[in-house]
């Protein structure tokens, strides 16, 4: 059985990159379960909501696959990988570098550029990119004269700046998908008046995507924006900042026999 772990279930790009790999890994046969502290995955995926990673039944025929966790003792697990979607907020060299022992057999990272960064050697990690599964197009898509702005709201994705550059494209109407802090929120509000609306976490990306023209993501370092692959295959335009960069989308196929291989 296959277990992924995460300290993180709110809504967010790591998490629903989390979500589809769970749902990838059942629909080939191969069993998982999710699972987290909130209640968000609960009706996207195989999921169960737990209180500390001690509620976890591990045997020792099982893959672990945890994210934004640090074992402080072996899990007594067939194998223990550790999924890397981040940059600054585990910077697993310096870890290694204080001397700090880690307790898994390997680290999965999204891109090279992310391995690189990290400067972990090849034989202990590996390369697999996010499953993105959208199941819609934007074929005969009419243009809405709306810009938009996806993700968690926050200083460090830059959503002001973000809404500030469409604005300053011309947009008179730009739609906010995603949770953050409220205050920042109504601060970006208040500063374009009539020109922002905040719809909250789109659980409709058809939807979503069908009521805008462009996606401005400004952030301030990204590994590989969900937001910005799921442009590249739909064809919607999106305007990044220098720390959005480029990244190959990986197939179903390729990402499965992947995981087949390092979970074997």
């Amino acid at each position: 059985m296959i277990k992924i772990v995460s300290s993180w279930t709110n809504p967010g790009g790591s998490t629903v990159a989390l979500i589809d790999l769970c749902n990838l890994f059942n629909k080939h046969g191969m069993h998982a379960v999710f699972y987290g502290t909130e209640e968000f995955p609960s009706d996207k995926c195989k999921y169960k909501k737990i209180k500390s990673f001690d509620d976890i039944n591990v045997s020792y025929t099982d893959n672990i696959i945890i994210h934004n966790i640090v074992p402080q003792s072996r899990i007594p697990a067939k194998k223990v990988i550790l999924s890397m979607h981040e940059k600054h907020s585990l910077p697993i060299a310096n870890e290694l570098a204080s001397g700090r022992k880690f307790n898994f057999d390997s680290i999965h990272f999204i891109t090279e550029e992310q391995r690189k960064w990290h400067c972990i050697f090849p034989e202990e990690s590996f390369v697999i990119g996010n499953y993105m599964n959208l199941g819609f197009t934007l074929d005969g898509k009419q243009p809405t004269g709306c810009a938009g702005v996806i993700g968690t709201i926050e200083p460090r994705k830059r959503t002001f700046e973000s809404v500030q550059k469409a604005i300053s494209d011309g947009y008179n109407k730009v739609l906010l998908f995603g949770t953050g802090n409220q205050t920042y929120i109504n601060s970006i509000i208040n500063a374009f008046p009539g020109k922002v609306e905040h719809r909250g976490y789109a659980k409709d990306k058809k939807t979503m995507y069908w009521s805008i023209d462009k996606v401005y993501h400004l952030s301030r370092w990204e590994i590989a924006c969900l937001v910005q692959g799921e442009c590249k295959i739909l064809g919607m335009p999106f305007e990044g900042s220098e720390f959005c960069p480029d990244y190959p989308i990986w197939t179903e196929e390729q990402i499965i026999s992947a995981w087949k291989d390092q979970l074997k």
